[in-house]
């Protein structure tokens, strides 16, 4: 009966605190702070009766990546909501296989099997993970792989296959040979941290859509790689995989970590 509610819970995205605790892990204590910084940061939470809250999956990707800076490196939620509420661009991406659809009016399918019942154990997918790193306690970089896995998902089961970046449809055994490579990243400074505020890189174009990286990516990917080759510290977190261990919490399903 639990993992009845759960999978209503996910679907319908209306959650009270206790399910939101259990889809993370965490303290319901805790969770009105986190729902706080998210509506601080204007993003938005839709509140339904009997204290349920209703939460778009781009928000539910956003507690996830609050929860697990808050807990793992001391950072303030309202911090971190700040840069995702600048940023929609990180949610939003990730979101693309969380809820895969090979088209956006097909069904959701699972070609990565993220979320299948044995599936227990979190194990990193490169081609497909997105990463959030602190350098030094101030930098805040995303970084993503640069070549599209929406193709390889596809050629896994997903829907018909697309074309390859040289033209060639990919196969199943192609595309489960090129989940095994390590990818290049894209790396783009999203802007640092200042006193428990967090300052945005102004000098970034947003575009409209909020699945399209800033036109100005390669020169923000110089910068940040630069950075990257010169920190002495820094926190990284797989905001994919996070998300992902989210929703198979939230959908009753079991997680070793």
């Amino acid at each position: 009966m639990h993992e009845v509610f759960a999978v209503n819970n996910w679907n319908s995205g209306q959650f009270c605190l206790e399910s939101l605790a259990l889809a993370l892990d965490g303290d319901e204590s805790k969770m009105p702070h986190f729902i706080d910084a998210l509506r601080s940061a204007n993003l938005p939470v839709g509140s339904v009766d009997c204290g349920k809250v209703m939460l778009r999956l781009e928000e539910r990707i956003a507690l996830a990546i609050l929860h697990t800076f808050s807990s793992r490196a001391n950072i303030d939620p309202s911090t971190m909501a700040a840069a995702l509420g600048f940023w929609p661009h990180v949610c939003a991406s990730i979101s693309r296989f969380v809820e895969f659809r090979p088209t956006p009016d097909a069904d959701e399918v699972d070609p990565f099997l993220f979320f299948s019942p044995i599936a227990i154990e979190s194990i990193p997918v490169p081609v497909v993970d997105e990463y959030i790193d602190i350098v030094q306690n101030r930098f805040v970089i995303w970084r993503r792989p640069s070549s599209d896995p929406t193709y390889l998902a596809r050629a896994l089961g997903g829907g018909a296959p697309e074309p390859c970046h040289d033209g060639a449809e990919p196969n199943y055994l192609d595309a489960l040979q090129k989940l095994k490579a390590a990818p290049v990243y894209d790396s783009i400074s999203l802007g640092y941290l200042d006193a428990g505020d967090f300052r945005p890189n102004i000098h970034a174009h947003l575009p409209d859509k909020r699945d399209v990286l800033p036109s100005s990516i390669h020169c923000l990917a110089r910068s940040a790689t630069s950075l990257e080759d010169t920190y002495s510290f820094k926190v990284s977190v797989n905001v994919s995989l996070v998300a992902r261990e989210m929703k198979r919490r939230a959908l009753g399903l079991q997680v070793l970590s």
